[in-house]
């Protein structure tokens, strides 16, 4: 009943996903250092997360970065382990979901937040970035 009651509804959540992305990517697309998830031409991204990468001039880990933003109350989450490195397809490497794996944070992303928190993540994210590059 929950999964049908969101179905209904699923133009809406997609919708809200794609403006908290908007709104992120108004505020740090324009930064060298660190790339957000994109939409390709003729797909549609439901933007279930909000990812950025950190590019090679940053010189935190990803593990580190995501302790600075706690620090400032802002939960978030790696990327996925790379499919790759699982036992079963050991004989693939893939050193792009390596990479991303190694560098990639979500960021919070939930239909809740509202633009003034974005902003406030955004500026954490930029400042934190100030301090280690």
């Amino acid at each position: 009943a929950m999964g049908l009651a969101q179905l209904e509804r699923i133009e809406e959540l997609i919708e809200k996903k794609r403006k908290i992305y908007t709104w992120y990517s108004e505020r740090l697309n324009s930064i060298p250092e660190i790339t957000l998830n994109i939409e390709k031409d003729n797909c549609r991204n439901i933007f279930w997360m909000t990812t950025i990468v950190l590019g090679e001039k940053v010189t935190l880990s990803r593990d580190e970065f995501m302790k600075k933003l706690r620090q400032w109350n802002i939960d978030s989450r790696p990327v996925f382990y790379p499919i790759s490195n699982m036992p079963m397809f050991k004989t693939k490497h893939n050193p792009n979901a390596e990479f991303f794996s190694k560098n990639g944070i979500n960021l919070p992303s939930g239909h809740n937040l509202v633009e003034e928190e974005v902003e406030y993540i955004c500026d954490i994210i930029k400042m934190v970035l100030k301090e280690k590059l």
